[in-house]
């Protein structure tokens, strides 16, 4: 499913869905996209993370032997793939859609990589992953946007300092 960036929370508290993509060219808003799924999946008890970078040299092998290895002692996990271009590879298409016709539920993928074109969003391989997770693409902020984003992220800042008797607390 497509959300939009300020969907993403209400949609981590009401799914607990085995993929997100995260899409876009603005590295704070991807990061705090990022940031907020992975802590709700560690709230859920995923506590095993691994990163995987993906370049034009990335084996894949090494993403279906992350996501088919179960031990006696498996934790819940977060396998981020960070995509270095928007151009999957066929290789990747056939991993994703191979992990996702055997889904595990103590597993988490994470994909976040640059802007995806039009035309990738509607070919078919991208639609049948998109059914299994949620699709979140992140835009600049507009220019007339921006006075309000600062102003929610500043008294964001100041009521979770307060919160935690931080620098932001008033005495």
């Amino acid at each position: 499913m497509k959300i939009k960036p300020e969907q993403l929370s209400r949609t981590l508290s009401s799914n607990n869905l085995p993929l997100y993509w995260l899409s876009g060219d603005e590295p704070l808003l991807m990061q705090e996209a990022a940031d907020l799924i992975r802590t709700q999946y560690r709230e859920n008890g995923y506590s095993e993370r691994e990163i995987l970078n993906v370049d034009k040299s990335f084996d894949w092998g090494q993403f279906l032997q992350s996501t088919g290895n179960l031990s006696l002692f498996a934790e819940k996990k977060i396998i981020e793939l960070r995509l270095s271009t928007a151009k999957m590879e066929d290789a990747g298409k056939k991993a994703i859609q191979h992990y996702l016709s055997e889904l595990n539920p103590d597993y988490l993928i994470l994909l976040s990589g640059p802007k995806l074109d039009v035309a990738t969003l509607k070919t078919k391989w991208f639609t049948a992953i998109e059914k299994h997770g949620a699709f979140v693409q992140i835009w600049p902020i507009k220019t007339e946007e921006l006075s309000t984003w600062l102003e929610t992220k500043t008294s964001a800042r100041r009521d979770s300092g307060r919160q935690r008797g931080g620098p932001f607390t008033r005495r």
